[in-house]
């Protein structure tokens, strides 16, 4: 495969540079009441920085602090921030899992942090993994086509996969161990250098993994979907996830050599015109009290952003269904 976003190495203090740039320019906006710092920098080079906004309700906020970024910071500051207004912050805790609140500028508000797994908890968790699951196996499939491997862009989400199969309660296995030597490789990217054929083979060995282990899951568990949103959901303009009794990848088009990705968004803006994907996942659409809350409360949500902050992404799903 070929590899590109392979990781460049940025000191502490760029990190803190842009911590300082969101917390200077938001600030200054009258409809931002607090700014929070979500997660942690574990790995210099390798992390990304991920940040939350609050705002008055019913006030917009069109400021796009990403887009005042060099193309240095957006290497590190790598999507678009979170955005709540107040009513939605409080509510949208209980449905997205975000950890390690850090309070930057404004007003404080008390962290749901629920410990005890009820019945609906672990309704939410499970959820949630499998929606993340599917994610993963979409992007993994795509580069797996395409001939490229975005390596940065890899581990960042690799350790996301270890919350998955913890909410999933799955602690062993195959694809847990090739999980833990991506953190390990992570870890100690930058003093342990890696050839390109030995992460080649290792990505190789992990797809393979990856795959069977959830041709597996989804032949026990089934991805809630609600009946309205249809048989066939449009992910992205050529990604399809049509439901199914199992798990299963379907192209067609014609794949450009991999070389060609040095041009970069144009290269895979071409590919997407020419390819299509479907993911065939095993759902199910029985009435379920907590999910089905969870997925109205996450419409409403998105549409919330969608007409007041527009360049804020919601605390929704990691799977693009709402």
């Amino acid at each position: 495969m070929h590899l590109t976003d392979i990781p460049i190495y940025h000191n502490l203090a760029s990190y803190k540079s842009i911590v300082k740039k969101v917390v200077t320019t938001l600030s200054n906006e009258p409809t931002v009441l607090s700014i929070y710092q979500i997660g942690g920098i574990n790995d210099l080079g390798i992390s990304d920085l991920d940040f939350l906004v609050v705002v008055k309700e019913g006030e917009r906020l069109d400021c796009d602090v990403r887009s005042i970024m060099s193309d240095n910071e957006q290497y590190i500051l790598t999507h678009g921030l979170y955005g709540a207004s107040e009513k939605w912050f409080n509510k949208a805790q209980k449905y997205s899992f975000f950890h390690n609140y850090k309070c930057l500028y404004g007003k404080e508000y008390e962290i749901t942090n629920i410990k005890e797994d009820t019945p609906d908890r672990i309704e939410l968790k499970r959820q949630i993994a499998l929606e993340y699951l599917v994610k993963m196996l979409i992007s993994t499939s795509i580069e797996k086509k395409y001939n490229i491997l975005r390596v940065r862009g890899f581990l960042l989400h690799v350790k996301a996969l270890l919350y998955d199969l913890e909410f999933l309660n799955i602690s062993k296995g195959e694809c847990y161990e090739h999980i833990l030597q991506l953190i390990e490789w992570r870890n100690n990217w930058f003093s342990n250098k890696l050839s390109i054929k030995s992460i080649n083979d290792f990505y190789k060995s992990f797809y393979s993994v990856f795959f069977d282990f959830l041709v597996d899951l989804f032949s026990k568990m089934k991805l809630f979907l609600p009946d309205e949103l249809g048989g066939r959901i449009k992910i992205y303009r050529n990604i399809d996830l049509v439901r199914s009794a199992k798990l299963n990848v379907n192209h067609s088009g014609i794949v450009l050599p991999s070389i060609l990705c040095f041009l970069g968004k144009k290269y895979f803006n071409l590919q997407h015109r020419i390819n299509r994907f479907e993911f065939s996942v095993p759902c199910s659409s029985e009435k379920n009290e907590v999910l089905e809350k969870r997925y109205n409360e996450l419409v409403k949500m998105s549409l919330y952003n969608k007409e007041y902050m527009p360049a804020y992404m919601p605390m929704s799903s990691s799977l693009g269904i709402f």
